[in-house]
């Protein structure tokens, strides 16, 4: 008569390795047939390439915004700027393929931060060009850090109400910091 073996006699349950195993492959299975499945999902075919001879299927991205060359030619922000002037408000340069430079000025309220009209402009902006996912931030020397942390959830997204809720509405996730020299009036156009 066989007995419990050595595991059992201790108090440790025994593990079936080779179900353990099936159930590895299954999973690997599944997502790997998942991923298959997603990469092709979406496929797009880039312009011009069936006349070329041969078919190109876009990777899919796994974030930002990618730029292929059907792209070229549409108008797109080549480079946008906040500004942060204290006691002066805020300035946003636009920088727009083809085109001078533009601003918007935000001044201050009341020697304040107007963080709402910032937002307000910048959700115009992203409603224009939805595919610009980055934004500089440029502040005086003078700016309270506090202020530039508002800056910034200021230009990552603004808060909506739709439908009884609210809801955040992304703008630029990606924001790059700059200094700006006390007093500069000058639209920057560095890229």
């Amino acid at each position: 008569m066989i007995g419990p073996s050595k595991g059992e006699r201790d108090g440790w349950p025994l593990l079936n390795v080779l179900s353990v195993g099936g159930v590895l492959v299954i999973l690997i299975l599944l997502v790997s047939t998942n991923f298959a499945t997603k990469l092709f999902e979406n496929d797009q075919r880039v312009a011009g390439a069936e006349e070329a001879g041969g078919i190109m299927w876009r990777a899919p991205t796994t974030g930002g915004a990618a730029r292929f060359d059907d792209d070229l030619g549409k108008r797109q922000i080549q480079h946008l700027e906040v500004q942060m002037r204290t006691g002066r408000g805020f300035r946003i340069v636009v920088r727009v393929t083809g085109e001078a430079p533009s601003t918007i000025d935000v001044p201050a309220l009341d020697g304040e931060f107007d963080f709402a009209r910032l937002t307000d402009e910048l959700l115009k902006i992203k409603q224009a060009f939805e595919a610009r996912q980055e934004v500089y931030l440029a502040a005086e020397n003078e700016v309270p850090y506090g202020k530039v942390l508002k800056a910034v959830a200021a230009c990552r997204d603004k808060q909506v109400e739709g439908g009884g809720q609210k809801m955040k509405y992304p703008l630029f996730p990606v924001v790059h910091f700059a200094d700006l020299p006390a007093g500069d009036p000058r639209p920057t156009t560095r890229d």
